[in-house]
């Protein structure tokens, strides 16, 4: 009897961290996507999107703790195309990849959510194994 008492303990913990691993992460998201969705597209500097893309970074190595490496990657690199364009002074493709960011940003808070998304996204096909 001790161990199924035991036993319901630990999956409320692990059932109560997840939960608050998905709304810090949730919360980091969009902190992230205010900042971003805050930057005029048209006139901004590369320091703006620099200060965002800082955020995200410092943000990364807990998201790197339970997001998928394939994921942050992504946005890494929507990041790197967004900053060039910043710096380059081309409006045209800083608009676009600034809304693939935000559409990337957008995709991994909704897999950080606890959905049937986040259960059944598949990082690994067993194919593969």
């Amino acid at each position: 009897m001790k161990t199924v008492i035991v036993s319901y303990i630990i999956l409320g913990i692990v059932i109560l961290l997840v939960v608050i691993n998905s709304l810090i992460i949730s919360n980091s998201i969009d902190t992230i996507l205010e900042k971003l969705r805050g930057i005029p597209e048209v006139g901004s500097s590369k320091e703006d999107y620099q200060m965002v893309f800082d955020d995200y970074m410092a943000a990364q190595r807990f998201l790197g703790i339970t997001v998928s490496h394939d994921d942050l990657t992504n946005i890494e690199e929507e990041f790197y195309e967004i900053l060039g364009a910043a710096e380059a002074g081309d409006d045209e493709s800083l608009v676009i990849a600034k809304s693939r960011l935000i559409g990337a940003l957008t995709h991994l808070r909704r897999l950080c959510g606890i959905n049937a998304d986040s259960i059944l996204h598949k990082n690994v096909n067993i194919i593969d194994l």
